[in-house]
């Protein structure tokens, strides 16, 4: 995974988006849909078609300045609710972008809703539910960030992504040797605070573990250590954008998170949850050990769907780890996170090696005993 932003770095790259965003609420039955046709060559220099999908709002679609490209996401979203497999969408993309525009166009303008939909420069970015609420990347720094200091959190690194921010910081002082056998084996107890403004998840924090010796972090995923707030409010009525005030109703919903937010950093601090966290960890530690490991990291790729790659990373990592126990193979996964180019990714492997960890004693057993098929 590359190097995450520093605070400054973070609070540089929001500010950048804030000024790129808009948000539209339109009736589908004024939204056109076309696709854009590129053309490039191959490396045996044969000419190759591809085409990408576009949008414009009746009302403002006025020469091709107007229209926006749609990315994945938006893609995902806008086949979801209008009903057009994505499967099918990839596929008419790719052979018949003329069919694909005919579906969509009849699904937008058949049975009319108002729909939220959100962009960042000239690209469509999510197709959303007209409740959706903005709790945005620069709402939750402003709110947060405070907290952080006065709790004398110390900054880890952010990551920005087409759907997701990260925030990551440490308490210097929470930290515990967790080694079963050889001193050693520190860990410290950090948060991780995850935001959506696309529709990809709710706004959430929740603890993250990293070991110092190797800096692996791992993302504890039980939610009674979480909190978590969804992207839903009233509908709103009007064409809007985002400098609109915010409904009293959503201001009201952000003071009670933050109370709710300060008091779980406040319990993160006091000791206990990082008690239980570690006692997890040390009893990972005395589970049975792995008897066939290149066959334990097939079946853990099987379970958790690893890719190729991600498997030989992950065998490689549980090798030179040593390690045969949950524990070993939990470090192995997060190991094999910080290879990832996509910090989604990362994080989402991050927490599987804590799912791994907390595995139950006769689940485990199943990867540790595991035989070739």
């Amino acid at each position: 995974m590359k190097q995450g932003l520093d605070q400054y770095g973070v609070i540089d790259a929001i500010k950048r988006n804030e000024e790129l965003k808009h948000d539209f609420l339109a009736s589908t039955e004024n939204i056109q849909f076309s696709t854009r046709a590129t053309t490039s060559f191959d490396a045996d220099d044969n000419r190759v078609t591809t085409h990408s999908p576009m949008f414009a709002l009746n009302e403002n679609a006025i020469g091709t300045a107007n229209w926006y490209d749609i990315n994945h996401t938006m893609a995902t979203q806008m086949s979801n609710k209008l009903g057009v497999p994505k499967s099918y969408w990839d596929k008419c993309l790719k052979t018949a972008p003329l069919l694909l525009k005919e579906n969509v166009d009849h699904w937008l303008h058949e049975n009319p809703k108002t729909m939220m939909v959100r962009t960042l420069g000239d690209t469509g970015r999510a197709f959303l539910s007209d409740r959706y609420a903005r709790y945005d990347h620069f709402d939750v720094l402003e709110k947060v960030m405070p907290i952080m200091s006065k709790f004398n959190m110390e900054f880890r690194d952010s990551y920005i992504t087409d759907d997701k921010m990260y925030l990551r910081a440490t308490f210097p002082h929470m930290e515990k040797d967790i080694s079963a056998r050889q001193k050693g084996d520190v860990v410290r107890l950090g948060i991780m605070i995850s935001n959506s403004e696309t529709g990809m998840g709710q706004l959430q924090a929740g603890p993250i573990i990293e070991r110092l010796v190797c800096l692996n972090g791992m993302v504890v995923t039980d939610t009674k250590y979480a909190i978590k707030r969804k992207h839903l409010g009233s509908k709103w009525e009007d064409s809007i954008d985002r400098e609109i005030l915010r409904e009293e109703t959503i201001v009201q919903q952000d003071r009670a998170w933050l109370m709710t937010f300060e008091d779980h950093v406040g319990n993160l601090f006091n000791g206990t949850t990082f008690e239980e966290i570690t006692d997890k960890i040390i009893g990972s530690q005395n589970s049975i050990p792995v008897q066939r490991a290149e066959i334990a990291v097939k079946e853990i790729t099987k379970r958790y769907s690893f890719s190729d790659r991600e498997r030989e990373d992950i065998y490689e990592a549980f090798l030179t780890g040593g390690d045969k126990t949950k524990w070993g193979m939990s470090n192995a996964i997060t190991n094999a996170a910080q290879k990832r180019v996509s910090a989604d990714r990362a994080v989402e492997m991050e927490a599987i090696g804590w799912n791994v960890m907390n595995m139950p004693t006769r689940q485990w057993e199943s990867v540790a005993f595991a035989e070739a098929a």
